[in-house]
């Protein structure tokens, strides 16, 4: 699955599907697309997220519980739980409510660009204004001064041997054995 500014594609035996607003997604604008389940995949776009479950889809807005329309990732953990990044913090799915995280439990800004979610459970927020590590329900959050390459965090991933990444405005940053490294270009 693919999504783009002109809808959601899916390829299967070589042939391209595209669901745009016509098939039920509530906006072509698609920010970001992941698969939890081989019939389940979840879509951010700027007027909320989709929960596909083929052939029916669910909507989750403002109206549901989200706290921001807009949003701009979603990871699912190894329980199911889908952690959705918005521009109004991180909320999560537990059972049918949303729980919303905001900077009053911890988070260093409200404007979450990525979220991931590692083997061991950990749950990591990039935001305009560095990052969040959840781990034991207490969530910390890192900057600079911790060791990150730039505040701005634009993107997170977690390797399967539990290497933490994140895309910053300022170069790659790897956590891996308690220590960051950061990673730019070559200077030309």
């Amino acid at each position: 699955m693919g999504g783009a500014h002109d809808g959601l594609g899916h390829l299967a035996d070589d042939t391209w599907t595209i669901y745009t607003e016509r098939d039920g997604l509530p906006s072509e604008l698609v920010n970001s697309v992941t698969v939890s389940d081989i019939d389940v995949a979840w879509v951010g776009t700027n007027v909320g997220a989709e929960r596909l479950e083929q052939p029916s889809w669910d909507r989750y807005t403002v109206s549901e519980g989200l706290p921001s329309t807009w949003v701009n990732a979603i990871a699912v953990d190894r329980d199911g739980t889908a952690w959705v990044a918005t521009r109004a913090g991180v909320t999560r799915l537990e059972g049918s409510a949303w729980d919303t995280i905001t900077t009053a439990d911890g988070l260093p800004s409200d404007w979450i660009n990525a979220i991931a979610v590692g083997p061991d459970g950990t749950v990591w927020a990039g935001t305009d204004s560095g990052l969040a590590q959840l781990t034991i329900g207490a969530w910390t959050p890192l900057t600079v001064a911790d060791g990150l390459p730039d505040d701005w965090v634009t993107a997170v991933a977690v390797a399967d041997d539990g290497a933490f990444w994140l895309a910053t405005e300022g170069g790659l940053g790897r956590f891996r054995g308690g220590a960051w490294t950061t990673h730019t270009a070559a200077p030309e």
